[in-house]
């Protein structure tokens, strides 16, 4: 819940215009679909770009602890 509100607020932040989301690790069983993507241009990646007037979304590569 609390992923996907930060996921929110970047959606709705209009500085943001190239957004690179962490993928989700609490994904909400009844609701959850698919993740986006990596590729930006997957269709949902493009589809939620258009849709929030964004240059593009992606999900970036996780940074691996050590």
């Amino acid at each position: 819940r609390a992923e996907c509100g930060k996921r929110e607020k970047i959606f709705h932040d209009d500085s943001v215009k190239k957004v690179s989301l962490s993928p989700l690790h609490n994904k909400p069983e009844l609701l959850f679909f698919q993740d986006f993507s990596a590729d930006p241009q997957d269709w949902l990646n493009r589809a939620v770009a258009e849709y929030y007037q964004k240059e593009s979304v992606e999900i970036a590569p996780e940074t691996r602890r050590s």
